[in-house]
């Protein structure tokens, strides 16, 4: 019987690893290419709103001041809002075709939404916007598990 020397065991060793990587690496492109068909379906992505959307979200759970958590957790759930009607307006422009202002009444009622947060939190005030104080409420208690948002 014939003797396996260093070289050998460091090839089967080498070839083992290389095995590993490119079954990590298939997985690597897999998650790619879905990432990728998923950024084309949904193109343009709206990244500017979930970038402030995760901003707000730190604010909100880090904060100890209960108005700057109310503003955050709403600002929050105006931009994850924003997001969501993105993704289904072009959902709904794949099927069919929608009038032109349909994007841009939804664009300004986002914008008067965001103005009216930055408003009243600017004057100091504790405005709960009706629509989107609900939404801030659900968000809470779903990510940070907080049902009571004025404590």
């Amino acid at each position: 019987m014939a003797k396996q020397n260093k070289k050998s065991r460091f090839k089967s060793k080498q070839s083992e690893k290389n095995k590993e990587i490119k079954g990590n690496l298939i997985y690597f492109i897999l998650i790619l290419y879905l990432i990728s068909s998923l950024v084309y379906y949904f193109w343009p992505v709206p990244f500017v709103p979930l970038i402030t959307w995760l901003l707000s979200l730190f604010v909100f759970q880090f904060s100890k001041n209960s108005f700057l958590r109310i503003h955050a957790i709403q600002s929050a759930s105006i931009n994850l809002l924003f997001v969501f009607l993105v993704f289904a307006q072009n959902i709904i422009r794949s099927l069919i075709q929608p009038p032109a202002f349909l994007s841009q009444a939804l664009l300004i009622i986002i914008v008067v939404l965001q103005v009216w947060g930055a408003e009243s939190g600017l004057r100091g005030r504790f405005t709960q916007i009706p629509f989107v104080f609900s939404l801030a409420r659900k968000q809470a208690a779903l990510f940070f598990g907080e049902e009571d948002l004025t404590a």
